[in-house]
C-alpha cells in the first residue's frame, strides 16, 4: 500500500505539472494568435479559458494512452524525451485533423498553427521532464529517494551487480540483501556474504511485503539460467519491477524491452508487453467491430429468436453458469 501510494504521488505530481504547462502552452500561444485560436474554440462553443482547460485536458488524455506517466523513476533524460516527442507528435497530428474542420483557415495557415503550438508544447514538456530527472539524478547521487531493492543470486554476478550499484548512486537503487535459489550454496571466495543474504525465492512474496521491495535485480550464474522461469512465476505483481542484466535478454525476448537506467542498460520484464496505446486501440476496435456486427446481424438474429419462441417452450434468450 505504501508503495502504491508512493508511486501515485510521483505520478500525480508529473501529471499537474504537466497539465500546468500545457495551460500555459495555450495561454502563451493565444498571445501569439489570438483571432487563431478564437475561431477554434468558437466552434466548440468555448470561450478563452474552458478553451485552455479542455484543450489541456485533451493533451493529458494523450499523454496517458500512449504510456508517458509509467514508471517514471527509473527512466533516462532520453527516454523521457523520446516519449514527450511521440505523444507531442500524434496529439499534434489529431489536432490537425480537428483543425480541417475549420473551413475559414487556409491550409497554410492550418500547418503553421499546428507545428508552432506542437514545438511550443513539446519544447516546455520536454524542459520539464528534463529538470525532473536532473534533480531525480542529484538526490539520488546523494543517496536520497533511492528505490528499495534486492538482488536475486548470490554468486559472483549478484555480487558484482551489487559493487556497480553501491558506485552508481545514480543507478537508483537502495540493496537491501540478496535472495538465494533453490538452496544453491554460497560461494565463500567469490560469492556474496552469508550475513547479506535475506532469504530464499520461496519466501520472495513475504520479503517484498516486509521489506517494501520496489525493484528486483535477476543476477544468476550462468549455470543457473533454468531457475530463470520460476523466478519470474513468482515475482507477478505489476508493482515491482523486475530488471535482468543484459546476458539473459535473449531468454524472455517476448516479455521484455531494454531500458536505459541512467546509463545502465537493463532488461526490464513485464508481463504486458503490449503498450497502453495498443491496448487502448485493441479495445476500440473490439468494441466498433462487435457493434457494427451486432447491427448487421440484427435482422437475423431477431428472426432466429421469433422462430425459437413459437416453435419451442421457454425464452429465446436463457443464461447458464460459466463452467
Amino acid at each position: 500500500m505504501v508503495l502504491k501510494l508512493k508511486r501515485y504521488r510521483e505520478v500525480i505530481f508529473t501529471s499537474v505539472l504537466d497539465f500546468l504547462i500545457i495551460l500555459a502552452s495555450w495561454f502563451v500561444f493565444h498571445s501569439f494568435y489570438p483571432n487563431t485560436m478564437n475561431l477554434l474554440i468558437q466552434d466548440f462553443n468555448l470561450n478563452f479559458i474552458s478553451g485552455g482547460f479542455v484543450v489541456s485536458i485533451y493533451w493529458m488524455a494523450v499523454f496517458v494512452v500512449m504510456g508517458s506517466y509509467k514508471k517514471l523513476y527509473l527512466v533516462s533524460r532520453l527516454d523521457e524525451f523520446m516519449k514527450v516527442l511521440k505523444a507531442s507528435l500524434l496529439g499534434a497530428l489529431i489536432l490537425y485533423f480537428i483543425i480541417n474542420i475549420n473551413e475559414t483557415i487556409s491550409i497554410g495557415d492550418q500547418r503553421m498553427i499546428i507545428i508552432t503550438y506542437w514545438a511550443t508544447i513539446f519544447v516546455l514538456l520536454a524542459m520539464n521532464r528534463f529538470v525532473v530527472r536532473t534533480i531525480q539524478k542529484y538526490y539520488a547521487q546523494r543517496g536520497k529517494g533511492l528505490h528499495r531493492a534486492v538482488i536475486i543470486g548470490t554468486g559472483q554476478t549478484a555480487k558484482a551487480a551489487y559493487e556497480d550499484l553501491n558506485r552508481n548512486r545514480t543507478l537508483g537503487m537502495q540493496v537491501l540483501g540478496f535472495i538465494q535459489v533453490n538452496g544453491k550454496v554460497v560461494d565463500p571466495v567469490h560469492g556474496v556474504d552469508e550475513d547479506d543474504i535475506i532469504g530464499s525465492l520461496t519466501d520472495i512474496k513475504q520479503i517484498m511485503e516486509e521489506h517494501k521491495v520496489q525493484d528486483i535485480l535477476v543476477a544468476l550464474e550462468p549455470d543457473r539460467r533454468q531457475d530463470l522461469v520460476e523466478v519470474i512465476s513468482k515475482i507477478d505483481t505489476p508493482d515491482v519491477s523486475l530488471k535482468l542484466l543484459p546476458d539473459f535478454y535473449q531468454l524472455v525476448s517476448g516479455l521484455s524491452k531494454t531500458n536505459q537506467i541512467f546509463g545502465l542498460p537493463l532488461v526490464e520484464i513485464s508481463p504486458e508487453p503490449m503498450p497502453l496505446w495498443e491496448k487502448t486501440i485493441k479495445r476500440m476496435l473490439d468494441i466498433i467491430v462487435s457493434l457494427v456486427v451486432l447491427v448487421v446481424a440484427l435482422p437475423i438474429l431477431l428472426a432466429i429468436g421469433i422462430a425459437v419462441r413459437l416453435t419451442s417452450k421457454g425464452p429465446a434468450i436463457y443464461k447458464q453458469r460459466r463452467v
